[in-house]
């Protein structure tokens, strides 16, 4: 053959010499491409490919569920984390190679890219899903607010160092004496008092019922039983008791295990509660409201026609544990004191803002503190403004 085409190549001379050589011929490459057809489906026959005999590649086991890690996490306003997503078959056997798109409920709050990194946008929850083949696995996202936009209504002393002040959606800043930082609290409710739980350790509360325990490495929530905003938390000295109080007159009390309802006689918001004692704790709150409980029962105290809202109370307790002297603060700067608590006068503070804590190192260097920064001191005659 290869002799017969020699001189079809010198009478045709505009026809390319290079030649290739396939199965024992020589072909010109304008000759080449129907034996190369022709030789491949011969080839592709003799091994089955064209469904001539051979066996069929068996199906993938589809998508049964989706699984995504970490189920929930919480993050500031700008930060990220990395969601993945985990495609099993019916049997619980990862598929791998397996395509997933990723979406999230509030994009305002939390943004996912294709890749499943989610970036926090502002304060909030956000629920991100995975899907694959139908089947579809979720994460929730809480977005704490920004630290210096958060408003910060508490801060408290820490079972082993530092501080931690509470405030606006969730906020939790925990300072190790050089540097304050954000801690996930797992919640985007306003947070108003902080102070030690039953256990010595620490306990924040505030809007719609919000309870949250500290165990000196994270927050927990607890059953409040209220959806009532919760202003105010104390615990009782020397026993595992502690009492919350909030808008509409709610006090709770918690025993060793849980927190129960208690009967206030008011319908007014209380902001302040303080335990001196298991049978002497008092209540403030809106219109001059004054509670105290004796161990069995609520009783309202008189407060002389006071009508503003009062925000809380400091205590100077003698050497042998009397006390000497009470100071109550309020809105509008309303400073109240009473050597006994049953008899009260009103003193002038200098300021018409509001004064939301009280603190007595002694009868004459008591110290309040309130809205745009106010600072007062206490000398024992009168009051001053520091800042």
């Amino acid at each position: 053959m290869a002799h017969a085409l020699r001189p079809f190549l010198k009478e045709h001379p505009w026809v390319s010499r290079t030649t290739t050589r396939f199965g024992g011929l020589l072909l010109t490459p304008s000759s080449s491409l129907p034996w190369l057809l022709i030789a491949t489906s011969l080839t592709l026959a003799a091994c089955g490919g064209g469904g001539g005999g051979g066996s069929p590649t068996k199906p993938s086991a589809p998508v049964a569920s989706v699984t995504v890690t970490p189920a929930a996490a919480a993050l500031a306003v700008g930060a990220t984390v990395q969601l993945t997503a985990a495609t099993k078959d019916a049997a619980g056997n990862l598929l791998a190679g397996r395509t997933v798109t990723w979406a999230g409920s509030r994009l305002a709050v939390a943004m996912v890219s294709g890749t499943g990194l989610v970036t926090g946008v502002t304060g909030g929850s956000a629920t991100i899903t995975a899907t694959s083949e139908g089947k579809s696995g979720t994460a929730t996202i809480t977005v704490q607010p920004s630290a210096a936009a958060a408003d910060l209504f508490a801060v408290g002393a820490e079972a082993s160092s530092g501080a931690i002040a509470v405030g606006g959606g969730g906020t939790i800043l925990h300072y190790d004496g050089m540097t304050w930082s954000l801690e996930a609290s797992g919640t985007t409710n306003a947070l108003y008092a902080i102070g030690r739980d039953a256990a010595g350790t620490l306990v924040a509360v505030g809007a719609a019922g919000t309870i949250l325990a500290y165990d000196g490495t994270g927050w927990s929530p607890e059953i409040s039983g209220t959806t009532n905003t919760l202003y105010g938390v104390a615990k009782v000295p020397d026993v595992p008791n502690n009492f919350a109080v909030g808008a509409g007159g709610t006090i709770l009390y918690y025993n060793p295990t849980s927190w129960t309802a208690q009967t206030s006689g008011t319908t007014k918001d209380l902001f302040f509660v303080r335990a001196l004692s298991a049978t002497n704790v008092y209540a403030l709150g809106a219109a001059g409201t004054a509670l105290q409980y004796d161990g069995t029962k609520w009783t309202p105290l008189q407060t002389s026609g006071i009508t503003v809202a009062l925000r809380a109370a400091g205590v100077v307790i003698t050497e042998t544990g009397a006390i000497s002297d009470v100071f109550v603060v309020g809105d509008g700067g309303a400073i109240f004191h009473s050597s006994d608590g049953v008899r009260w006068s009103q003193e002038a503070s200098g300021t018409g803002n509001n004064l939301f804590g009280v603190a007595a190192v002694s009868a004459s260097d008591v110290f309040a503190v309130g809205a745009l920064g106010t600072i007062l001191h206490y000398d024992g005659r009168e009051w001053s403004k520091q800042r």
